[in-house]
């Protein structure tokens, strides 16, 4: 990657810096999920738990921000990509009021969220 301009090494600290922390707190929740600590699923003391789906597209938003300060642009439209679309079948799910299974898709809860 060639010399940044001063704005532009701004702009590449920010996403690494916001990147990091949105991709770490992904990470804490599905680690979370596999070792069973619900301290790490509820990220708050007695809050709602996070879903496996949401940890999981936080985790791929901190890692195309992080591909983005990286210069990897095309990476980080495809992490885009995959986060829009568990997005729009959330959204098609809870607009249709019926359950497209969406929610554990990828991971089966032990309780309900």
């Amino acid at each position: 990657m060639s010399e940044a301009s001063p704005a532009k090494s701004s702009e590449v600290r920010w996403l690494r810096l916001l990147g990091g922390l949105v991709a770490a707190m992904g990470a804490m929740v599905v680690t979370g999920w596999i070792t069973h600590a619900m301290i790490l699923v509820t990220l708050l003391p007695g809050g709602s738990p996070t879903v496996m789906n949401t940890a999981l597209c936080l985790l791929l938003c901190g890692c195309a921000f992080l591909a983005l300060a990286g210069g990897f642009g095309r990476a980080a439209g495809l992490m885009g990509a995959v986060v829009a679309a568990f997005c729009g079948l959330a959204l098609a799910q809870t607009l249709s009021g019926r359950s497209l299974g969406i929610d554990e898709l990828l991971w089966k809860h032990y309780y309900a969220p």
